[in-house]
This record gives C-alpha cells, sequence and structure tokens, in this order.
C-alpha cells in the first residue's frame, strides 16, 4: 500500500461539505482506528475527542461480534437507532489495515472509521448510500501514517 498525502484540514473540509449537503445528517467524525479524532464537525475538542473514542471503540465491538460468530475481519457498519429516532452510523473508510493485523511489512499505513449522525427524520438508507459514496470518492485519502509506538 502507498500513502496519499494525507491533510486533516482538506479532510474537514470534505466533512463539512459531506455534512452540508447530505440530508439528514447533522455530524460526522473521521477517526483513526485508535481512537483519535482525525476531523470533526463538531467544534467543542471534548466533544470531538470523546465522539472519535466511542465511535472507534462501537466499531471494533462490532468487528469482535462478528469474529465471535466466525466472521473474519473488521466489521462494514454499525447502526444505532437513539431514543428520539435518530440514527448514528459508523463505518468503515479507507484502506489499511486495523492495529491488530499490522505486520512489520504492513506497519506504515492505516485505514479509519467515518461516524455519521442523523436527525430522527433522516432517510438511513439514504444516509448509509451517501456516506458510502462519500467515502468511495475519498478513499485514496483516507490512508494515514500509522504512529510508531514508544
Amino acid at each position: 500500500m502507498s500513502v496519499t498525502e494525507f491533510t486533516p484540514e482538506a479532510l474537514g473540509w470534505l466533512l463539512v461539505n459531506f455534512v452540508g449537503t447530505t440530508a439528514g445528517v447533522e455530524a460526522a467524525v473521521f477517526t483513526s482506528l485508535d481512537g483519535l479524532p482525525l476531523a470533526c464537525t463538531l467544534t467543542d475538542e471534548t466533544d470531538r475527542a470523546h465522539w472519535a473514542a466511542l465511535t472507534t471503540s462501537a466499531f471494533h465491538t462490532t468487528s469482535r461480534l462478528g469474529a465471535l460468530r466466525g466472521i473474519a475481519g473488521p466489521s462494514r457498519q454499525c447502526v444505532t437507532e437513539l431514543g428520539d429516532g435518530s440514527l448514528v452510523m459508523i463505518m468503515s473508510a479507507g484502506e489499511g489495515l486495523p492495529p491488530w493485523k499490522i505486520s512489520a511489512e504492513t506497519a506504515d499505513v492505516t485505514g479509519c472509521v467515518l461516524g455519521v449522525a442523523t436527525s430522527s427524520g433522516a432517510d438511513p438508507g439514504v444516509v448509509a448510500y451517501a456516506a458510502q459514496q462519500f467515502v468511495n470518492s475519498i478513499a485514496p485519502h483516507l490512508v494515514i501514517p500509522a504512529r510508531v509506538a514508544g
């Protein structure tokens, strides 16, 4: 895998555009697979950090549930309906490998996760389709350098 130049500012602008042009979407976040916010439409720094961590945690939990059922690989999407009828959709975004699959040969890149919050009246099919099209359109830019431990 090769790393395409990654600019968090550009990713943030694209994320704001996605939220602004997709009916029913109220907020969105891109996180690294280890839970750090890469770009987010929330303005409060604490909220950004919490949402990124929770988004990644839900993604990994769903992947582990799949593994318990004998399904290999990370989850593709996790959808949670909140008490007011709004949704949180979490999906794999970009190329790369989850942290537990990184080896010496692939340690230079990792993927990320997209979290999308909708209004209660949003059409889940429309939002999921738009989010997947969005991710597919910028996938080469979602390959990020992995951090070195230590």
